[in-house]
Formats: C-alpha cells, structure tokens, sequence
C-alpha cells in the first residue's frame, strides 16, 4: 500500500509539472542534444539478455502495425515503391504469421491505402487507415470492408484499441483520440467519432488495460519536449488527466503493457530503440533494451504469449522477441 501512495503522489507531481506550461515552444537542436544524452547516461541500461529470437521479411514491404488475432499474427504493410505513410494509392495490404510462417491475409486491392494500428474484436479487423478506419469481416475477407469516416483534416489515423464496446483511435496530425461505441458490428458505419481525449501532442501508438490508457507522443513537426510517453489513469473520467512516463523526448510508435509483469514497452522510431518501464518502480525505472540500434525504425509492435513482435517500416522486416523472465 506504501508503495501505492507514493507513486500516486509521484503522478500528481508530474501531472503539476506538465500543467505549467504544456506549450512554450519547440526546443532548440542542441538542447534537445544535451537532454538526450543527460537521459541516456542517467536511466538508459542493458539489460544483458534481449536477443531477438527470428526475423521475417519475405512478402513484407514497409510493415507499420501488428495485432494477435487467435492463432497468428497480422501486419499491416504500406506496400509502394516508395515509404508513403499517406499514401491513397490502394497498395496496401496485411500479412499473417501463423505457425512460423508469413503468408498473404488481405491482399492489395481490398480498399487499403497505408494501413497502420489494428485492432480485432467479435470476428471483425478495424484497420487504422488514411482519413478512416476500415472495418473487415475476418469471416467473409473477400467482402467489402466498412469505412468509419474521420474529418477531412485528421489525416493520419495512427492506432486502435478496444475498451469493452468502445473503440479508441488515435490521430497524429490532428493532436487527438477519438472514441465511439461499437454496438453492431454489421452497421459500423453509423458510428461516428466523438473526441475523447484532445490533450495529446501527436498521439500515435495507444493500448488499454482495463480503464488505463498508455499513449505514445510522436511529433507533428519538430520534436518538443511533449513528444512523450504518456499515462491515462481513468478513461471514464469527463476531463482525464495525462501523467508523463518519459523524461526524454522521443519519435515513440508503438506501445504495449504487460499486466503481469507491469511492464511497459515501446519504441523510438527516431533513434531505432525498443525500450520498457517497469510500472513496479516508484520511479518507473526506464530501460533501453537494444542499444546496438539494430533496428531502422521500430513501430507498433504486439506482446502475445510470452513474445514481442515488433515491425520495422524502413527495413521491413518483423523482429521476434521473447521476454526474458526475471530472475
């Protein structure tokens, strides 16, 4: 319980120090240097046993979002000749890995354009896309998928994640996370986007556990110092408050949280890092997993069974992780 109350009272105060003055400004090149490296020298470790187990490329081309589905895995894929995070060409297409092998699950052609986060639930696939989510029958994938429809100027719909009937979507450029009810499943379209939390700084990569959100900040433009990792306590509270996680400012993509390890992991697709909090510390104590900067560009990656599949958009190739379990 002591342990409790005082991270509790850590939040509060980074919760007072962010409200000061969320807004002053971009920071400048060298003083972005000099916090990067102060952060790196004061929590940055390795932790000496993380190895990626396999890596797949083969029909991968420009990987951007992951989500269990079952029994195997689905990425999404840009596709193009060219790396084009809104790009309307129709090229995009999702993958599966199932059983160690990648084959084709949706293929170009079925209405994707540069599709990113993903989320599944009652046998349906909601895909973050370009302006939209498209939603697809995993029952009937030849169908025409459904199309949840943004406002003209929130581009790039970044990530999804469910809580019970309500589906969260982040979007980037327009600084805001959107939330709708899904009550059937074969009407999505009547469903219609209501801001749910409009505080966010490039909101990119989100996931949910129970009534706690984890939130990675991507910059829109230049890198502030609110390019972030963040915290919802309680999504159903009217105004929900944001706690800070990451004292350094960072390109963060993807996010996953481990509820029985009370990790938390995420990338940095600037500076090609897997990284973790351990939510037991009253410090949440950060780590850099993969200093060797082995990866290009590491985004939205997916914690199943015991292993973290992370994608890696510049290099398309998937990396796949298994947790080392502590001693």
């Amino acid at each position: 319980m002591r342990k409790i109350v005082a991270f509790l009272i850590v939040l509060s105060f980074l919760a007072a120090c962010k409200g000061k003055k969320a807004n002053e400004g971009v920071m400048s090149e060298q003083k972005l240097d000099e916090i990067n490296t102060k952060a790196e020298m004061d929590y940055a470790k390795l932790s000496g046993t993380w190895k990626w187990d396999s890596v797949y490329q083969t029909g991968l081309q420009y990987c951007y979002g992951t989500v269990w589905a079952g029994d195997r895995l689905l990425i999404s894929n840009y596709g193009g000749e060219t790396l084009d995070p809104l790009g309307i060409s129709g090229n995009g297409f999702i993958m599966q890995l199932k059983d160690g092998v990648l084959s084709e699950y949706i293929p170009k052609g079925m209405g994707l354009n540069s599709p990113k986060g993903m989320a599944v639930k009652d046998d349906y696939l909601y895909v973050a896309d370009v302006n939209c989510i498209l939603v697809f029958n995993m029952k009937d994938l030849k169908a025409k998928p459904q199309v949840i429809a943004f406002p003209e100027n929130n581009l790039f719909v970044s990530d999804l994640a469910f809580r019970d009937n309500f589906l969260y979507a982040s979007v980037r450029d327009a600084g805001l996370i959107y939330f709708m009810e899904i009550t059937d499943p074969t009407k999505i379209s009547q469903s219609t986007p209501d801001i749910g939390i409009p505080t966010v700084s490039g909101p990119n990569g989100i996931t949910i556990y129970k009534d706690t959100m984890f939130i990675c900040s991507y910059p829109v433009a230049e890198i502030g110092k609110d390019n972030s990792i963040y915290m919802v306590n309680n999504l159903l509270d009217l105004n929900p408050m944001l706690y800070k996680l990451e004292s350094l400012p960072g390109y963060y993509c993807g996010i996953q949280y481990d509820p029985v390890s009370r990790m938390v992991y995420y990338t940095d697709g600037i500076n090609g890092q897997l990284r973790s909090i351990d939510m037991n510390e009253q410090t949440n104590n950060n780590q850099l997993l993969l200093p060797e900067k082995v990866l290009l560009s590491p985004q939205m990656l997916t914690l199943a069974n015991g292993k973290l599949y992370v994608p890696d958009v510049d290099a398309s190739k998937l990396y796949v992780f298994t947790i080392p379990v502590k001693k």
